[in-house]
């Protein structure tokens, strides 16, 4: 196998759109058998912690904590798919407005009226409930999502699943 040493330096791999750095092992042998001079390594940075997490999950755990609900109780495909979901709105709207909003109304799913009322006023409980309202109207819109998205991961609040007209299938 011919070597080439400008597909091992890390700023050609970069260029050519590859994002793993090089690893040089010459006893590497892929699963032919076969020796390799390179070897990719993914970077596993994320798995470890070593730089936090994106600004994004942050403003959305910070949301979170201001509505009374501590972020630990939401599942992290639950965070992810929410930062997804409103990754737009965060763009026009500011990151901390844009998941501010997306956690009242999860706060509020998975807590139900009365307990979401301990640590909120009545005017942001009765401002969820008209999304909730308005969300279940509206059929497909972001509210209605985040809704769906609560209640397939089995956190919503039951007196708000039972409002939900889902048909078994």
């Amino acid at each position: 196998m011919e070597h080439n040493d400008d597909l091992c330096r890390p700023y050609a791999l970069a260029r050519l759109s590859l994002v793993r750095p090089t690893v040089h092992n010459a006893d590497w042998q892929n699963r032919d058998g076969a020796t390799d001079e390179t070897c990719y390594a993914l970077p596993m940075f994320g798995l470890f912690k070593l730089f936090g997490q994106s600004p994004a999950l942050n403003a959305l755990d910070d949301g979170l904590r201001a509505h009374g609900l501590h972020p630990l109780l939401v599942p992290d495909a639950v965070k992810l798919t929410v930062v997804r979901l409103h990754k737009e709105e965060a763009r026009a709207r500011g990151m901390d407005a844009a998941y501010y909003d997306a956690a009242e109304l999860l706060a509020y799913c998975m807590h139900g009226r009365k307990t979401f009322l301990e640590s909120n006023s009545a005017n942001a409980a009765d401002h969820a409930e008209h999304r909730v309202e308005a969300a279940i109207d509206a059929g497909d819109s972001r509210d209605a999502k985040l809704i769906i998205l609560a209640l397939h991961a089995g956190i919503i609040a039951p007196e708000i699943a039972d409002r939900l007209d889902i048909e078994d299938q």
